[in-house]
């Protein structure tokens, strides 16, 4: 097939405008790493597919239409990308939007307010620092809200920092209420961590943290001892690793 035949067999409506500027903002905010992690490949392997993708295109193709198509080959709709879900989730980037049911009041003193809050994919908090009466009547427990711009932050558990009151507001889709609603708030909480396998007893993993906590975790990805992961996972007992990217830098000493 030529070139030009390529062309006019890419989906013209899977690439409108917003489509491509949604997905260079994504690029321009957490690089490959966000998508390498829905895709369960190492950053590597994600650029390699892009630039093979720009190669069967003769160059006549940009980075971020090689990466739509790599995604269309992997079953993703690009569309999918503004509807965010805790267990997606990655430190450092913007949420432009995500709805959640508030648990409970963690912690709350003076102009700071945190709470955890999940969906049907994990549990994280939710850390509000500004003028808390403003958000006083929405921010009650069992009640399901809209977070919007948020930052992604990185600690024990992965949070949600959101310091500007009009950025939480009350869900008002029926069907999004009603289903996070039936989602059992035990649900665990999700953390991202850098870590180094020190042993390994039976089916559990003996890790040390990149606070030098030490953890029990199983993953059904194997795991090298003395290597280093960037991981997610479950903080459970023992924790359920559901992402494994290997770090070749390391992060621990």
């Amino acid at each position: 097939m030529n070139v030009k035949a390529k062309m006019a067999n890419i989906n013209v409506s899977e690439h409108k405008r917003h489509d491509k500027e949604l997905i260079t903002t994504i690029i321009q905010s957490v690089d490959l790493f966000y998508f390498s992690n829905l895709l369960r490949i190492p950053e590597k392997e994600l650029r390699e597919l892009i630039n093979k993708k720009i190669s069967e295109f003769y160059g006549l193709i940009d980075e971020e239409t090689a990466l739509l198509l790599v995604l269309k080959d992997f079953g993703i709709d690009i569309k999918e990308f503004g509807k965010w879900k805790v267990k997606n989730l990655v430190s450092g980037i913007k949420v432009s939007e995500i709805s959640l049911v508030l648990d409970r009041k963690l912690f709350e003193k003076e102009n700071l307010i945190i709470y955890s809050v999940y969906d049907d994919t994990g549990k994280i908090k939710l850390i509000f620092k500004g003028k808390i009466e403003e958000i006083k009547n929405i921010m009650k427990e069992g009640k399901v809200i809209k977070v919007k711009n948020a930052i992604v932050l990185k600690n024990k558990t992965l949070a949600l920092f959101v310091n500007n009151p009009k950025l939480i507001e009350e869900e008002k889709n029926d069907e999004i209420i009603k289903n996070l609603l039936k989602v059992d708030k035990n649900i665990p909480y999700i953390s991202e961590i850098y870590c180094k396998v020190i042993n390994k007893m039976d089916n559990e993993y003996i890790i040390l943290t990149d606070n030098f906590s030490i953890l029990r975790v199983i993953s059904d990805t194997n795991l090298e001892i003395g290597k280093t992961y960037h991981i997610k996972l479950y903080l459970d007992k023992p924790g359920r690793v559901f992402f494994v990217s290997e770090v070749h830098t390391k992060k621990i000493n």
